[in-house]
This record gives C-alpha cells, sequence and structure tokens, in this order.
C-alpha cells in the first residue's frame, strides 16, 4: 500500500489569544504562545512539519480543526511488496559493494482489477493479491521462495532489479496460477500437456468450455492451438488470453468477453501485455 508524507499548514487561526492557546493545546505544540503569535500573522504557516496522510485524517478526527489545517504533500511513500524487495535487495548490494539502484515504483490497482475481472473477483485470489503490506512482504516471499526461484530468483537483490511493475505482474500470475484460473505452458509443451491443462482450469470445468473437440493436431505449435481455441470459445462468450511475462513460456488465462475491453485497457494502464 501506498500513503503519502508532507507537512500541515495552518490556514486559519484564531481571533483572540485564548483561541490560540486552545489550538496550542489541540495541536500538542511545543512552541511558546508568543512565537505561534507571531507566525499567524502571516498565513499560511507550517506548523507540523512532518506528517502522513493518515495521520492528517486522524488529527482532523479528533481535534474539530476542520478549516484552520491543509495537509500538503512531499512525498508519496511506497510501503508495497516490491518497495520492501528493492530495500532488502539495496542492503544486500550495499554488504556486496555494488551500486544500488533506484527502484521503479508501480501503483498496484491495476493488477488488483485485472485480477478480480480474471477470476471473477474470487475472494480467494484477491487476498492473495493483497501482499502488498510491506509487514507481509518478507513473510511473502518465504512463502513462495520456491516460485521464484523457479524463475531464478533466489536472492532479493535480483528480486530488487526488477521494477515494481514486474513484481507485480509475477504476483498476479502465480496467485492466478495457484488458484487454478491460469496456466504456465513452455512453448514446447505437447498438445496432450496443452490440452490436459487448460481443461483443468477453473473456468474451463465450470463453464464447460471445449478444448479437444475441434480439432489440435500435434504437428501445431501452442500459438496455432490459441487460434483454435478462441475460435471455438468466442461464440460461448469467452477467449483464452496470454500475458507476456518475458520468457519463452506461455501463460494462459480465460476471460469473459465482455470483460475483454476492460482488461485490455487496464493492460495498457498497467504496462502488460495480454494478446487474444
Amino acid at each position: 500500500m501506498n500513503y503519502t508524507q508532507g507537512h500541515v499548514d495552518l490556514i486559519k487561526a484564531p481571533d483572540d489569544l485564548k483561541g490560540l492557546m486552545e489550538l496550542r493545546k489541540k495541536l500538542n505544540l511545543t512552541i511558546p504562545i508568543g512565537q505561534l503569535k507571531e507566525m499567524v500573522k502571516n498565513l499560511p504557516c507550517t506548523i507540523i512539519d512532518k506528517m502522513t496522510d493518515a495521520q492528517f485524517i486522524q488529527l482532523l478526527m479528533t481535534t474539530g480543526l476542520q478549516g484552520y489545517l491543509l495537509f500538503v504533500v512531499d512525498k508519496k511513500v511506497d510501503t508495497s511488496f516490491a518497495a520492501w524487495c528493492a530495500h532488502k535487495g539495496a542492503a544486500e548490494m550495499r554488504e556486496q559493494g555494488e551500486t544500488v539502484p533506484e527502484p521503479e515504483i508501480a501503483d498496484p490497482q491495476p493488477f488488483y482489477r485485472i485480477a478480480r475481472l480474471l477470476s471473477d473477483n474470487d475472494a480467494t485470489v484477491m487476498e492473495e493479491m493483497r501482499f502488498a503490506g510491506g509487514g507481509a512482504a518478507s513473510e511473502y516471499f518465504a512463502a513462495r521462495k520456491q516460485q521464484f526461484m523457479e524463475r531464478g530468483i533466489q536472492t532479493m537483490s535480483q528480486l530488487a532489479a526488477f521494477n515494481s511493475g514486474e513484481i507485480w505482474l509475477l504476483g498476479l500470475v502465480d496467485v492466478l496460477i495457484k488458484q487454478h484460473y491460469a496456466c504456465e505452458l513452455d512453448w514446447k509443451e505437447t498438445i496432450d500437456e496443452f490440452a490436459e491443462s487448460v481443461s483443468e482450469l477453473f473456468v474451463v470445468r465450470t463453464e464447460g468450455l471445449p478444448v479437444e473437440q475441434f480439432g489440435l493436431f500435434e504437428d501445431d505449435d501452442v500459438e496455432i492451438w490459441l487460434e483454435r481455441v478462441n475460435k471455438a470459445w468466442q461464440p460461448l462468450g469467452f477467449v483464452l488470453l496470454t500475458i507476456d511475462i518475458d520468457s519463452d513460456c506461455y501463460v494462459l488465462i480465460p476471460a469473459r468477453c465482455e470483460f475483454l475491453p476492460d482488461i485490455q485497457e487496464i493492460a495498457l494502464e498497467a504496462g502488460i501485455k495480454v494478446s487474444v
């Protein structure tokens, strides 16, 4: 998850000394009342120089100073899994005397929205996608270390070399595969392996989508099989999508045709390559 860090400006001040003293008490300020009196002669003035947006909301709720204060954003702070990876990876790289790259932070929301569309808002999928909390990142990495190792990622510094959008994409794919909404096939899979993997997907089973009944041929490749599957599925209201994860594998995911425009729009926003 993300939060913003900034400072708090006073944009309106009480007219009398008693009001100023009450203001100072509510804000828990330690400055002398005379200094505060001088500060408020030229509004706006900064009275709290470091605060998060969540803390500011709590401040307004408990002090009744709405209209007096303004939160000014200084920077956005990313506490996501990707940021944690970058932090841990940077620590490893510093220990090894390597140059630490500046991580690229991506908004996780498009990945949530795609997960919702591809899983029909499956509660288990959405819960697993909420691994953004920085405090849970180490547990997520530890629990799925085998998945990362299979992708050639064995240390946090290797994972930190990815920008956060790439990490979110790997997380999205792994969650969908784990919950049987997607499968990952090597480019040289046989027709039997292709048909079996697609047939076992949750959407294919629950919707009764055909896989082998329309003439797949051993001599063809995955892309031709995909073309034939989509030709058979589209009249039924479904397509078999592929998501590019920059490998020689195919990630295959069934989707409803009605969701396709939204999926493609969100994918473009998130930099995800989705093909039909």
